[in-house]
């Protein structure tokens, strides 16, 4: 169960952005023969938060050679969590699955999906582990994608008197 307060109760715009006063980013190496998730990696916040975005990016990290393609955001899942307990990366009949994967496209801040994280504990930490939505075989002969740099950013807000 997510440990969230409740949004405020003004409403966000549907085709605008929010404003953020910071942005926090971690970055991972995801290797192309790597079949299993990168190792849990953590943004630790030192205040009370609010999330009102996430953005992301994928850039290739070393060049192997044809016929490997280089990686988008759609080509990795991501699993997300708050405190390592809530987990954010997916949801079946409203209750939220620990161990779920998502695309890592679903997750970024685009025009139409605002969201809005309000964490309760002052000083919240989000993890975030990454893997291949499609893993490369057994053999190192048969990888797909070049090794990928992912970049994942949150967009956060410092709100007054929490």
């Amino acid at each position: 169960m997510a440990e969230l307060q409740p949004p405020p109760k003004w409403p966000f715009a549907a085709l605008s952005v929010p404003i953020a006063t910071d942005t926090r980013e971690l970055s991972v190496v995801l290797l192309g023969t790597n079949a299993n998730p990168t190792a849990r990696q953590s943004i630790q916040f030192t205040q009370p938060v609010q999330i009102v975005g996430f953005h992301a990016e994928v850039n290739r990290w070393s060049f192997i050679g044809a016929p490997n393609l280089v990686a988008t955001i759609g080509d990795i899942a991501v699993q997300i969590d708050l405190d390592d307990k809530s987990f954010f990366s997916a949801q079946e009949n409203n209750q939220v699955q620990q161990g779920k994967w998502v695309s890592l496209g679903s997750q970024i801040l685009n025009p139409g999906f605002l969201r809005l994280i309000q964490p309760r504990n002052r000083t919240p930490v989000f993890g975030l582990s990454f893997r291949w939505k499609v893993p490369p075989t057994a053999t190192a002969l048969t990888r797909v994608f070049e090794d990928a740099l992912i970049s994942f950013s949150a967009l956060v807000n410092y709100p007054e008197g929490l």
